[in-house]
């Protein structure tokens, strides 16, 4: 007599071939070509399709197999020769029950604890393929902060991310889970993913803020529904753990989450996605201890100063846009005076060229770097000189790790290569995608 199938999770890792009484049983598939982090490798892709089947005899619940060149795939075309299989199945006795097809890439990944041989400290390093990866990548905050997240602005992104050389994005704490979309980009394009759950220590209680109504105790609380956060994570986990690119769960952004989540998250990732790396937060277990600066550095500064981080979860700059970009954010009026007196530049979140020592921004005093270029007498001038500014502050930190390589580094975390909204600083693009 036929039993329903009310619950079926495959993890395609085991590449489930068939479904009995006893359980799932493992098939072997030889020799697939290798997923690589962008610029070490190839990212093939190969679709898949799970389908369970209601009967009383043993029925085949996945097919596929055929490979993409990483950039796509034929995953409607896969649907709908399953569709006509599965309806001659229903002719022959079988009746389908639930199907999904999907793009899946072959890796391995470790992270492990790494020890810098010129500083003697420990940072995270992580490995794909048996092959070290030296992370040299960028957190992402969203792609619009209004949620228009179309297929062609996140692929867009994704791909500017790889074009310039980044091989991991964060997505930070502070915003959300991604879309579908945005994993599959970064499957095609080789970027892997560090996936924080929604914990970010400026809204939960890491230090006190007067602008914020509920005390610093109370935030540290938060969210109010624990267990719709812990409904949140199991979902997420399901919906995204198949993918390549996703190499790192973490609790949250520079804060643990309370207790009780944390606890319930870390053993959901245990159950539903085995063998991932997970990390309580931002700078436990090789990330930090501390992350920053944040403003701009005398470009040498990189390279004379060693990071107190082995690897830096976030290090940041400036980051204003050119002139053309400025006139979509402002009215005209607006545009002046330039620099940091400008009210207006201000609420776009403009941080300045020079730099007072201390705090967040840095311990070197730095003056001002629009004026090596001259005295910017219009916002065309300013703009001009602020992309040269740009150019060598980001080539001079990304170098500065790279020239130190394994030596004192694992990897660095730009903060942050993009806005989802109109902002004037730490950025590689602007919100319309221009350089």
């Amino acid at each position: 007599q036929s039993s329903p199938v009310k619950e079926l999770f495959v993890d395609v890792r085991t590449l489930a071939s068939k479904c009995t009484r006893g359980g799932v049983s493992n098939v072997t598939l030889e020799a697939p070509h290798l997923w690589w982090p962008n610029g070490l490798g190839a990212q093939p892709l190969y679709n898949f399709t799970v389908r369970a089947f209601m009967t009383g005899t043993r029925a085949p619940v996945h097919s596929g197999g055929a490979e993409t060149d990483g950039q796509g795939g034929d995953v409607e075309e896969c649907e709908a020769e399953a569709e006509a299989e599965a309806e001659s199945k229903r002719v022959a006795g079988y009746l389908l029950s639930d199907m999904r097809s999907f793009l899946y890439g072959f890796r391995s990944l470790r992270m492990e604890e790494y020890v810098a041989p010129a500083t003697g400290k420990t940072g995270a390093q992580f490995w794909v393929n048996g092959v070290k990866v030296f992370i040299t990548g960028a957190n992402w905050i969203g792609a619009d902060a209004m949620m228009r997240d179309t297929y062609e602005r996140v692929h867009a992104s994704v791909a500017m991310h790889a074009h310039m050389g980044v091989n991991m994005l964060r997505v930070w704490g502070g915003g959300v889970a991604e879309s579908d979309t945005f994993y599959e980009a970064c499957d095609a394009y080789g970027v892997l993913v560090w996936q924080e759950f929604w914990i970010t220590g400026d809204c939960n209680g890491a230090w006190d803020d007067p602008a914020k109504k509920d005390s610093k105790q109370r935030r540290r609380a938060y969210p109010d529904r624990h267990s719709l956060f812990i409904e949140s994570a199991r979902d997420t986990i399901v919906r995204i753990r198949n993918h390549a690119s996703l190499a790192l769960w973490c609790g949250g952004n520079e804060f643990k989450p309370p207790e009780d989540i944390l606890a319930s998250v870390q053993q959901l990732v245990t159950l539903l996605d085995p063998g991932r790396p997970f990390t309580p937060s931002s700078l436990s277990d090789g990330f930090g201890p501390a992350d920053g600066p944040y403003g701009i550095q005398y470009p040498e500064w990189f390279f004379a100063t060693r990071d107190n981080n082995t690897f830096n979860p976030e290090l940041g700059s400036v980051g204003m846009v050119e002139s053309e970009t400025l006139r979509t954010y402002m009215s005209e009026d607006s545009l002046y005076p330039l620099g940091d007196a400008n009210t207006v530049w201000a609420y776009h979140k403009f941080i300045s060229y020079s730099n007072a020592a201390g705090g967040l921004y840095g311990n070197v005093s730095v003056v001002d770097q629009i004026d090596t270029y001259g005295n910017a007498s219009s916002v065309e001038e300013y703009c001009d000189q602020a992309q040269l500014v740009n150019y060598v502050q980001y080539y001079a930190l990304f170098a500065s790790r790279v020239a130190e390589m394994w030596r004192s580094y694992t990897g660095t975390l730009l903060w942050k290569s993009q806005n989802p909204w109109s902002g004037l600083r730490g950025q590689l693009y602007d919100f319309s995608l221009d350089v």
